[in-house]
């Protein structure tokens, strides 16, 4: 699975949680906020989540590795800066 579709997944997971988490709020399903702690743990995990990855893809982009090959064979990489 590539990055994409990875951010695309756990956008949707993020999405479906909120909907869940307004339904919740609206029945008072929840009195004592238990399960609106655990769910509002679960979203900062996955937005954690979402934004390390999307900082792994910005780094990814921006410092591009080059691979060298050299007369013996060998083959060395580079970071473009």
């Amino acid at each position: 699975m590539g990055e994409i579709d990875m951010a695309q997944e756990l956008d949707l997971k993020i999405l479906k949680l909120r909907a869940d988490m307004i339904c919740l709020v609206r029945e008072g399903m929840d009195e004592d906020g238990t399960v609106l702690r655990r769910m509002l743990a679960e979203l900062e995990r996955l937005e954690n989540f979402r934004s390390a990855l999307r900082n792994q893809a910005v780094e990814v982009r921006a410092y591009p590795i080059a691979a060298h090959g050299d007369l013996s064979g060998g083959t060395h990489a580079s970071l473009a800066v």
